[in-house]
């Protein structure tokens, strides 16, 4: 009975293509594009092009229509769990478009941002609480990212609004047993998932602006009912493979910009409410035996430093850029049978930028995330299927780089 249900689950995510556990989005993790993510992850309080869709979109502007091409590429490689290290890439794009106005004291403009991994829609997995894993930090550059906004200029200040959206899965597996042997049959179908975003923005003067983001959770579920039926004399009731394919908690971001002539300097501090998930998977039998899994996941705060400077250097502008933030783990010690591992992170960007007139800029980020290493001491009692416990401890590293074209029609 049970062999016939793990073929037909098999099955199902084999045919969607499902990997490692996958929660939260590479914009949580490291940004939007190039020259945020160069900033320390920050830059909701000044324009940054088409990036300013997932950043602030209360700061798109711009008097012609833009357009961003680029990719981003991200190594992880993690300490303490055998087979943990993971690589991701995905292909960044989007667009602004200035609406005309017919006048200089407002304008409206309109963006859209993506970042897309190459041959994924959505990526998850249902691994047992006991399994090594890292829900909340290998996977989450597994997804397709997507935002949409407006943003009206009026005078000194800024108002923005608008969506982000993932792709959940929602879908029907089916056994059949013959003489023939047994074949499972699938039928999914992509559920988006919306949240909206709304950005504030005041410029002060002609050297210090403010900006403010509210971000709505934003979670893309997936759930299929795999129906096996019966198996000889015995009825097998339908089992669900659900949970959150990917998370990102409401977020409320605040920063402040100060330039000092050529040189800049961003001060940002984000909230991040990750109490409000309850449960990575849900139970595989409704009205069983076997509640729901509960996490117990903290509140975090992440501090954010970006630092600028601009050069010219006759027809071009170069910019130089560097950063630095800080993420605590929402996750708690694993001490008991679950093995959820998260750690804090440390991380230092670095940014380059060349803008070519107002025609084309092209601009790079790196990023190295230091993972401080941390200890889980399991309980008497507690098995666990790594020969090294009852203590675990837990490193790495995630490195980071991105690249971005973007161009003025």
């Amino acid at each position: 009975m049970s062999s016939r249900a793990v073929t037909a689950a098999a099955a199902w995510l084999i045919a969607l293509g499902v990997g490692r556990p996958a929660l939260a989005t590479p914009t949580a993790l490291f940004g939007a594009g190039p020259r945020g993510q160069a900033l320390g992850a920050s830059g909701a309080a000044t324009e940054l092009g088409v990036e300013s869709t997932s950043t602030n979109p209360g700061f798109l502007g711009g008097e012609r229509p833009l357009v961003l091409a680029g990719f981003r590429a991200a190594r992880f490689s993690l300490d303490g769990v055998a087979g943990a290290s993971d690589a991701a890439s995905d292909a960044l794009f989007g667009f602004t478009l200035p609406l005309p106005s017919g006048s200089e004291s407002w304008s409206l403009t309109l963006g859209v941002f993506a970042a897309a991994p190459r041959d994924i829609v959505v990526r998850a997995d249902l691994p047992l609480a006991e399994q090594q894993q890292f829900p909340l930090l290998i996977g989450r550059a597994h997804a397709l990212d997507f935002a949409a906004g407006a943003g009206l200029r009026l005078h000194a200040l800024r108002l923005g609004i608008g969506l982000r959206a993932l792709a959940g899965l929602d879908g029907r597996a089916e056994v059949q047993n013959d003489a023939s042997g047994a074949r499972t049959h699938v039928r999914t179908t992509l559920e988006p998932a919306l949240a909206p975003v709304l950005g504030l923005g005041y410029e002060l003067g002609a050297d210090d602006s403010l900006g403010l983001v509210a971000r709505a959770a934003l979670e893309a579920r997936f759930d299929v009912t795999v129906n096996v039926g019966s198996v000889g004399s015995l009825t097998v009731p339908d089992l669900h493979v659900a949970g959150s394919a990917h998370y990102d908690p409401a977020e409320l971001h605040a920063e402040w910009r100060h330039a000092f002539g050529p040189t800049a300097v961003q001060l940002a501090l984000g909230y991040r409410r990750w109490s409000e998930l309850e449960s990575f998977v849900e139970p595989t039998v409704e009205h069983g035996a076997l509640p729901r899994e509960r996490v117990e996941l903290s509140d975090t705060l992440v501090p954010h430093l970006g630092l600028e400077h601009e050069l010219e250097l006759g027809a071009v502008v170069i910019d130089l850029r560097a950063g630095y933030f800080y993420e605590a783990s929402p996750l708690p010690e694993q001490s008991g049978s679950a093995n959820r591992y998260d750690n804090d992170r440390h991380a230092l960007t670095l940014g380059y930028g060349a803008a070519f007139g107002k025609s084309a800029r092209l601009d790079l980020s790196y990023q190295h995330h230091f993972l401080v290493e941390r200890s889980h001491q399991k309980g008497a009692g507690v098995a666990s299927d790594n020969p090294g416990f009852p203590r675990a401890t837990v490193g790495g590293a995630i490195d980071v780089v991105a690249l971005g074209l973007e161009f003025s029609l």
